[in-house]
């Protein structure tokens, strides 16, 4: 890859908000009913789907991020190749077996990594140290993006209005990976989409295995020649091993609660951190945007989510609202007095 053209100096991020929220805000708001959204606007909401994959724009390319909204991209033939099954000459019963164990463990898996994500986006010590990042680099990142800009396999700048900041992409560089393995993340997708690291079954070489992962998890080698143990008993080895492999992170700790072996109602947390995460981030997209029309408006915009979500009453989203303010993510909703 050779130095790309400069990026305008004036990109940014743009998220989008969904069409069914935003159906329900009308719904349930006045102030919604004849808002008028700007064509960008619509184009955003519109490219960006069921935004289960696309989310929003970096300048001109989309944001991929695929951890946002619960429902997910079933497994596909990606998925097949990485099991060791070639799509097209597989049986189809094979195919489908191996589909439905790549779906299992994927669902497994986004519910982790989006639970994390929303225990994330309502813990201070992260968001004050995600913004104090984003501040810090606020003239690089979103022209540039949430990596570091260079040329892969060299130290030679992507684009030539960095070409005498290498300094500056060395501090950069440093900051942001300091941050992200400090929180056990690969990277950023963007101003508060954190991507947390995903398990590998199966690891297909040691040069699969990052020096970020290795600071973030845990390897574990089982032989061919090797009877597997009891459920119990391998859940017992891979909980020791986490233990005893850096897990006394004392910023992690109330995450690490959550996710504890014998921790009750689990799946239960998880499902709500998850949905907290959601919440969470079209919340501030609303209030960035349409500060003025939620004057006075909680329990109405509480009710929207409820009906996006699927809840008969508000109290979810309730207690969903109170756990975001709490954490000082946001100030409360400006009432002039009232709710």
């Amino acid at each position: 890859m050779s130095i790309l053209e400069d990026p305008p100096s004036d990109r940014r991020y743009d998220y989008g908000i969904p069409a069914a929220l935003l159906a329900r805000l009308k719904g349930n708001i006045p102030e919604f009913s004849s808002l008028a959204r700007s064509a960008e606007e619509e184009n955003i909401t519109a490219r960006c789907g069921n935004f289960n994959q696309i989310v929003g724009f970096h300048g001109k390319h989309f944001v991929f991020y695929t951890l946002l909204v619960e429902k997910a991209t079933a497994a596909g033939d990606t998925v097949l190749l990485q099991m060791d099954l070639d799509a097209e000459t597989a049986s189809a019963l094979r195919r489908q077996i191996a589909l439905d164990i790549a779906d299992k463990r994927m669902r497994w898996a986004r519910r982790v990594r989006r639970g994390y994500c929303g225990w994330l986006m309502t813990n201070r010590e992260f968001l004050s140290e995600h913004d104090a990042v984003f501040k810090k680099h606020r003239h690089y990142i979103p022209r540039y993006g949430c990596g570091v800009a260079y040329v892969p396999g060299s130290d030679v700048p992507l684009y030539p209005s960095l070409l005498n900041q290498k300094g500056y992409l060395q501090s950069f560089s440093s900051d942001f990976e300091e941050f992200c393995q400090r929180w056990h993340l690969e990277g950023m997708a963007g101003p508060y989409l954190p991507i947390p690291h995903v398990p590998h079954s199966p690891l297909k070489s040691l040069e699969q295995f990052t020096p970020k992962m290795m600071k973030a998890g845990v390897l574990i080698y089982i032989p061919h020649i090797f009877a597997l143990p009891s459920e119990n008993e391998l859940r017992s080895i891979i909980d020791y091993a986490q233990r005893d492999n850096g897990r006394r992170e004392p910023h992690l700790a109330g995450w690490l609660e959550v996710v504890a072996t014998n921790r009750p109602n689990k799946g239960r947390e998880l499902a709500r951190y998850g949905r907290i995460f959601e919440v969470q981030h079209f919340l501030r997209l609303l209030r960035e945007r349409y500060a003025k029309q939620l004057v006075n408006n909680k329990q109405r915009l509480m009710r929207a989510f409820a009906e996006l979500f699927g809840h008969s009453d508000i109290d979810t989203i309730k207690n969903d609202f109170s756990l975001i303010e709490a954490a000082a993510i946001l100030d409360p909703l400006p009432t002039n007095g009232r709710v």
